[in-house]
C-alpha cells in the first residue's frame, strides 16, 4: 500500500468502517510495519486530544490580543509584511481588548452563514461544499484528505492533518517543542484566505501571527490548533509547513489541495 492508502485505512479503522477480515489484515500490516503503527498511534492520540480538549475552543484574535505576546524584535519583517506597533492606551484595556475577538467572531460567522446559505439555495444538491465550516468542525471527517505531515526530532515534534472541501481547508496541527520554535503555514493568498484559528490547547508562551500569505506560530511546549482557510478556487494549490529554530530551518514539507 502507498502512503495515501495507509492513511485512508487508518481513518477507516478509527471510524469503525474497517471490519472483519479487512480489519484483521490491516492490524497484521501495522504489526509488521512499526513506523506505520506509530503513525496510527499519533493520529489516534491527536483525534482524542481534539475531542477531549475542543469542547470550549477559544478563538484567537490574530490582529489584537495574540500580537501583544509576540517579541517582534526576534524577526526581520519583509517588505510586504505589516509592522505592528503596540501602544498602551484606552484600546489596550482588557475590557476593550477582549471585546474585539467576540465581535469579530460574530461578524465573521454571520457573513459566512449568509454566503453559505446563498450558495446552498442556488445549488440545493451540493451539500459536500458545506463540510468543515466554522460552525461544525465535526464535518472534518467528511472532507477529503490532502495529506498528513508527521515529523519527530529532538528539536520539535509535529503532526499536521490537512483536509479540504470545495469551500474550506481545515488544518489540525499538533506542535511539541521544549525550546522556542517557529512554524509557518504558507499559501497563495489568491487561492486561499484565512477564516479562523482556534486553539484547542495553548500555553501562555505560545502565540500566533497572521499575514496575507501565511500564519506564524511561535511555539513552546505542547500545543494544538485548528486552522480554517477559505478555499477560493478549484485549482490545485500547495500549502507549505515550515519549522524554524533560531531562524534556521528544521523541517519543510507541503500538501496539495483540490487534487
Amino acid at each position: 500500500m502507498n502512503e495515501k492508502q495507509i492513511i485512508e485505512k487508518i481513518y477507516q479503522k478509527l471510524d469503525g468502517e474497517l471490519k472483519g477480515a479487512g480489519l484483521e489484515e490491516f492490524d497484521r500490516f501495522l504489526e509488521e510495519h512499526p513506523q506505520h503503527y506509530q503513525t496510527f498511534l499519533n493520529i489516534q492520540r491527536m483525534e482524542n486530544s481534539l475531542i477531549s480538549g475542543g469542547k470550549n475552543p477559544e478563538v484567537i484574535d490574530l490582529k489584537g490580543d495574540i500580537l501583544k505576546q509576540i517579541n517582534m524584535d526576534k524577526y526581520n519583517a519583509t517588505q510586504n509584511e505589516p509592522i505592528v506597533r503596540l501602544k498602551t492606551s484606552f484600546w489596550a484595556r482588557p475590557a476593550v481588548r477582549f471585546s474585539f475577538p467576540f465581535a469579530l467572531g460574530i461578524i465573521t460567522g454571520i457573513l459566512l452563514l449568509v454566503l453559505l446559505q446563498t450558495d446552498f439555495n442556488q445549488n440545493p444538491g451540493s451539500e459536500s461544499g458545506m463540510a468543515g465550516t466554522l460552525y461544525d468542525s465535526r464535518s472534518f471527517d467528511n472532507m477529503k484528505t490532502a495529506g498528513i505531515l508527521d515529523f519527530d526530532s529532538p528539536v520539535v515534534k509535529t503532526m499536521c492533518h490537512v483536509k479540504y472541501s470545495t469551500k474550506l481547508v481545515e488544518m489540525r496541527i499538533e506542535l511539541s517543542s521544549l525550546d522556542a520554535v517557529t512554524a509557518r503555514i504558507e499559501f497563495d493568498p489568491g487561492s486561499v484566505g484565512i477564516l479562523n484559528v482556534i486553539n484547542v490547547n495553548v500555553n501562555e508562551q505560545t502565540s500566533v501571527y497572521s499575514a496575507s500569505s501565511y500564519i506564524r506560530i511561535d511555539n513552546v511546549g505542547d500545543n494544538n490548533f485548528i486552522i480554517q482557510l477559505a478555499n477560493k478556487t478549484s485549482l490545485t494549490n500547495e500549502i507549505d509547513l515550515k519549522i524554524f529554530q533560531n531562524e534556521f530551518p528544521v523541517y519543510q514539507n507541503a500538501v496539495q489541495i483540490n487534487q
